[in-house]
């Protein structure tokens, strides 16, 4: 099968096994191209060794819509409801108590589900990034999300219990409230279909970084009281809001989704026979059809693995995809020591940070993060969270505005550079670098 890869466009990489991949490319199933009066898109979605790609077209589509629904409130009322009414529709369908084979078909309808509403707004950054360019409009790194994640409700209510905490006793009633905290937000710690669920262990360590991490300044929260005089720019931060709080949202939403079908892949794993865990390297559709992938197939996925659109790659073809990539991507070698980020969010009186450098780009990564290291990745995702609360800095490749890197960062009152384009390649764990937060700029330290 030959694939027009010359018309793909990167959009970010977060290394996953092949169960949560295989839902990518139904983003655009779900999607209804008259609500939003949005020219037909061709929703292709590439999946390679991490790396997901889109058509370029898709990208360029969207930004022809956004500029042509300029100060379109009803729009941006349009997309909110369609993110509540998403994560309320999924919530209700996965908490069913179902047998095997219906509770694997309520987790497919509701992983599709979210895949829409997320990949969109993942696309509408990008198309978003490259309108404000063009019309020269600044927007400042201080907008966050339109509400509150589950993260940061979640430390709010660890904050709360931690001031009611007598210095000497646990009561009984407050025992009570802690396991309903866990239980409420026994999600967080899932993602990709990987983690353990939040634990008592977790909600000690939240204890202890309450006073550091928690941001509950309230100023930033809207910024058209600053701004009311300018629309243009304002409709576009109101929008940037949304599309934050939306992709912050359908990343939960998918991790409640995870830990409520933890059990029953795990019972669908032992009655096919698979090793421990092979689920995680099939497709949802093989899942669901009850058929055995051999053994050998999974072996050769779990070395490296592609998704073109439901197609799966493995071995020669693989590599003969990726080198093709490589080729059309490819970037000159540097040769100077400096790097530029785009500064998507600042820590107030810190302009010059200094620290080591430590590269996070999978899970087996985490072990070697100490706490006030600068955290170095392609882009974040919800199952770094146990490090990015104990970072000086984060830094990462790719990711715009409304990134899960520029979004953390807001809420933990973090400094984030985004879009140092080949930083990785060029650093090692425990080089020591300087970020000046005024002008983005990065230099190693002799």
């Amino acid at each position: 099968m030959k694939h027009k890869l010359k018309e793909l466009q990167y959009i970010g990489t977060w290394e996953q096994p092949v169960l949560p991949g295989s839902f990518w490319h139904y983003w655009y199933d779900n999607i209804n191209p008259i609500l939003f009066e949005i020219e037909p898109l061709d929703g292709k979605f590439y999946l390679i060794d991490g790396k997901h790609h889109v058509v370029k077209k898709d990208i360029i589509k969207i930004k022809r819509f956004l500029n042509s629904n300029w100060n379109n409130k009803t729009l941006l009322k349009i997309f909110e409801t369609w993110l509540e009414n998403t994560h309320n529709e999924i919530i209700t369908l996965i908490r069913k108590k179902e047998l095997m084979q219906k509770k694997l078909n309520n987790l497919k309808i509701s992983m599709i589900k979210i895949t829409s509403p997320w990949i969109f707004f993942i696309l509408l950054d990008k198309a978003l990034e490259e309108l404000l360019s063009e019309k020269k409009i600044s927007i400042k790194e201080e907008i966050r999300p339109l509400k509150e994640s589950f993260y940061v409700r979640q430390m709010k209510e660890v904050r709360k219990i931690f001031e009611s905490i007598d210095s000497q006793f646990l009561t009984p009633k407050l025992m009570r409230e802690i396991n309903q905290h866990i239980k409420k937000y026994s999600f967080l710690g899932i993602s990709h279909f990987i983690g353990n669920n939040y634990s008592f262990k977790d909600f000690i360590r939240s204890l202890n970084l309450i006073e550091d991490n928690l941001n509950q300044d309230k100023t930033n929260n809207s910024l058209g009281d600053k701004r009311k005089n300018n629309q243009s720019r304002q409709w576009y931060e109101d929008l940037i809001s949304i599309s934050a709080w939306g992709r912050l949202l359908m990343a939960e939403t998918s991790s409640i989704i995870q830990s409520e079908t933890k059990n029953v892949l795990q019972d669908y794993n032992n009655q096919l026979k698979y090793n421990k865990d092979d689920y995680l390297w099939l497709t949802i559709d093989e899942i669901t059809s009850f058929n055995k992938i051999d053994l050998n197939e999974i072996k050769e996925r779990k070395k490296g693995y592609g998704l073109l659109n439901e197609e799966i790659i493995t071995g020669k073809e693989l590599t003969e995809i990726k080198n093709s990539l490589k080729k059309i991507n490819h970037n000159k070698k540097r040769t100077g020591g400096i790097f530029y980020g785009h500064i998507a969010s600042k820590s107030k009186g810190r302009e010059i940070i200094k620290g080591r450098v430590k590269i996070i780009t999978k899970l087996s990564d985490l072990h070697k993060f100490r706490r006030n290291d600068i955290l170095v990745s392609y882009e974040t995702s919800p199952e770094l969270m146990p490090v990015l609360r104990k970072a000086k800095a984060i830094i990462t490749e790719h990711g715009g505005l409304t990134s899960h890197a520029a979004i953390i960062g807001r809420e933990l009152r973090l400094p984030v550079l985004i879009g140092v384009k080949d930083f990785i390649e060029y650093i090692k764990d425990g080089d020591e670098i300087e970020i000046n937060m005024r002008t983005g700029k990065i230099k190693l330290v002799d």
